[in-house]
């Protein structure tokens, strides 16, 4: 069962979501979102090619917990997620 925010993600509800990768794994891996980029110091061994907010050059966005940002999985990447707030995200997402 996915989490009410990967689900209103999935959905289309929301552009984007900030959420704990085991909660949004089995999107990702069935193709309903797509993983934008994960909060830790190492790319997670679930989701190998996903880079870190530190390889995308968001610095100091580390979390305890595997924590990454999805979107809808028809949603492509305009530039990078450069953004800590929704509002600096706007029009970074687009179909």
């Amino acid at each position: 069962m996915l989490r009410p925010a990967v689900q209103a993600t999935v959905g289309g509800h929301t552009p984007v979501a900030f959420t704990a990768l085991p909660s949004s794994l089995a999107a990702i891996q069935a193709g309903q979102v797509r993983a934008i980029g994960i909060a830790a110091t190492e790319r997670a061994a679930q989701v190998p090619d996903v880079a870190t907010f530190a390889e995308q050059g968001i610095t100091g966005q580390e979390a305890d917990t595997l924590t990454g940002i999805v979107a809808p999985a028809g949603q492509r990447q305009k530039s990078s997620p450069d953004c800590a707030t929704s509002r600096q995200c706007d029009g970074k997402f687009g179909k």
